[in-house]
């Protein structure tokens, strides 16, 4: 898949999806069945195997093994029990502990995002969900002229300042409109879309999938101001039974976080903030 020569980065590939944060491909089953081409990047070494069994003889798929993170060299990375939460941030690494996970940590090279720009250009879509590293690509974005059409990134959680933040970068960016999605009800649900060539197919999302993008999702496409204060709501929420919410300074609240998280799912719940330019 990957061009002999380097491509410009201003230049949008209408046909290329970046998966960062690719986990075991679930998303990019989806992208691939939609037509698109995938670049995929992963720190965990065993998520890199597993996908490279699962998509092998692929040509339509490039998968790259590394941690998106600032400098050179290497990065310590915290492989999480649960697969999903491996980060190399280490403020997420103790909130994991805290909910009950455990970890080990490994050293992994670091991947420089604005390589994958150079070889391949800017993708069509851009899915981010690296666990608390999503502004190191954002930023790298401010660097190119290009800009991808569609991007998603889960949601900060602990700082409402950061996630307003992390939107102004955004806007700043070009992109106008917003959607803010939950994800707990994404996986085993259904859709009904097209391919790249215009044929219709159904695809139901696998666990741990982040679900539709772009012009395929149900929502409404909302303005800075509304998706702020939609969010301001959410943060009630996490302030009262987030992850650094009240109910943990309380005797017995981790218990009760817990039994929350058995009985109702992910709780209260995390979002994507998607964009479109």
């Amino acid at each position: 898949m990957a061009p002999s020569n380097r491509v410009q980065q201003n230049c949008v590939r209408e046909d290329l999806i970046f998966d960062v944060g690719l986990h075991k491909g679930e998303d990019a089953a989806y992208y691939l069945r939609k037509g698109f081409r995938v670049v995929g990047i992963d720190a965990n070494p065993d998520l890199i195997e597993w996908n490279r069994k699962r998509f092998a003889g692929n040509e339509r798929i490039t998968i790259i093994f590394g941690a998106i993170a600032e400098g050179q060299g290497n990065v310590r990375f915290f492989v999480d029990k649960q697969s999903t939460w491996g980060t190399v941030d280490p403020d997420w690494a103790t909130r994991n502990v805290r909910l009950g996970s455990t970890h080990h940590e490994i050293e992994v090279p670091i991947f420089d995002i604005r390589e994958a720009f150079q070889r391949w250009g800017v993708p069509y879509y851009l899915k981010l969900d690296i666990e608390g590293r999503e502004d190191v690509i954002i930023d790298a974005l401010a660097e190119l002229s290009g800009r991808p059409a569609f991007i998603s990134m889960e949601s900060e959680k602990i700082d409402f300042r950061k996630l307003i933040h992390e939107l102004q970068k955004l806007r700043n960016l070009g992109y106008r409109r917003f959607q803010v999605v939950p994800q707990v009800h994404i996986p085993n649900s259904s859709i009904r879309t097209r391919d790249r060539n215009g044929s219709i197919f159904n695809y139901v999302f696998e666990d741990d999938a982040s679900g539709a993008f772009g012009d395929d999702l149900n929502g409404r496409w909302i303005c800075f101001a509304e998706a702020a204060a939609r969010y301001a709501f959410i943060f009630i929420q996490y302030k009262l039974f987030g992850d650094n919410g009240l109910m943990f300074r309380l005797r017995g609240g981790t218990f009760i976080h817990r039994l929350l998280m058995a009985c109702f799912g992910a709780f209260p719940g995390w979002y994507d903030t998607h964009a479109r330019l």
